[in-house]
């Protein structure tokens, strides 16, 4: 049977020196105006939240969709490489883009993935 996941997930495993390096710079990204906006912005929407009655336990404020959803889906469903996206606009961005020229992407990234492998395993 597999090992149960502690509640944080799975720790890093780093030297002492390292960690407090790792700590120092996600403190200096956390503490960037966006992510300050962000936070400000998501903890004023659980607090009206909980003011109207609405569960919002194992949930986040999503960014992008203006809404509530779950945790693993807002760390993986609604982000985009800049992250301004939400899935409607991204499902419209797709559209506009031809089925061939889509089919010629995937030939590419595939060739490109074979190269890289290829040349991995020459050295």
């Amino acid at each position: 049977m597999a090992k149960p996941k502690r509640p944080g997930g799975p720790k890093q495993k780093l030297s002492p020196a390292a960690a407090k390096r790792k700590a120092a710079r996600d403190l200096a990204i956390a503490k960037t105006p966006r992510r300050t906006r962000y936070k400000a912005e998501t903890q004023k929407k659980r607090r009206e939240a909980k003011k109207k009655g609405i569960s919002v336990e194992g949930k986040d404020w999503d960014h992008n969709t203006n809404s509530f959803v779950s945790e693993k889906k807002n760390r993986s469903a609604t982000k985009t490489t800049n992250n301004t996206l939400n899935p409607k606009a991204k499902k419209k961005l797709r559209k506009g883009i031809k089925a061939s020229e889509q089919g010629k992407h995937k030939k590419a990234a595939r060739k490109f993935k074979k190269a890289a492998k290829k040349q991995r395993k020459g050295k």
